[in-house]
């Protein structure tokens, strides 16, 4: 069976990727710093691999991480969008009147 990777951590991972910060990480996916960098550590533990440079604050996809992102963003966003169209409306102009 294939490992299965949380998709908080696929959430997170994605977020520092795009903000270069744990911190704004945090802030996007409203969640602590702390549970951001345990979902990272927790990632990187069951890839088996480090994704990122830390630089100071600021963090930077390492060459691993570059490759993970390329194929993990696009499938995410791809659930995004599958969301979000299943959430809308079949019809949109409908209008529903309850009478008492």
């Amino acid at each position: 069976m294939k490992t299965l990777i949380p998709l908080k951590s696929i959430y997170a991972f994605v977020a520092v990727a795009e903000t270069g910060s744990m911190t704004n990480a945090s802030k996007v996916l409203n969640v602590s710093h702390s549970a951001v960098s345990q979902a990272i550590k927790s990632l990187e533990s069951q890839v088996g691999q480090t994704l990122f440079r830390r630089v100071g604050r600021h963090v930077e996809l390492n060459g691993q991480g570059k490759r993970y992102y390329r194929k993990v963003a696009p499938a995410l966003e791809q659930i995004v969008d599958a969301t979000e169209a299943l959430q809308k409306p079949e019809h949109p102009h409908r209008l529903t009147l309850n009478l008492i």
